[in-house]
């Protein structure tokens, strides 16, 4: 499996609200960084605790790609997220 069909398993998961399928793919060692929070996570359940915090206020959360780019062992991905706050 490539690298970008892990980031396709691994955004589709998040979509899903499947974090069992994100413990599969995601490297144990990952490294996630929301540029928008500033918010820094460090280990596939670190990610996991923040991604369950953001469904939380947006159940309908979804992420759709707008770019992808792969190069070697990397994968970057340009998101648009949509989803409704219920206040959570």
């Amino acid at each position: 499996m490539t690298n970008v069909e892990i980031a396709e398993k691994l955004l589709n998961a998040f979509n899903a609200a499947d974090w069992d399928v994100v413990r599969t793919h995601a490297a144990g060692d990952c490294h996630y960084s929301e540029m928008a929070t500033g918010r820094v996570m460090n280990g596939t359940e670190a990610w996991i605790e923040n991604s369950e915090g953001w469904r939380s206020a947006f159940p309908d959360a979804t992420g759709t790609i707008v770019n992808r780019f792969a190069a070697g062992d990397k994968v970057i991905e340009e998101l648009v997220w949509s989803g409704t706050h219920t206040g959570n």
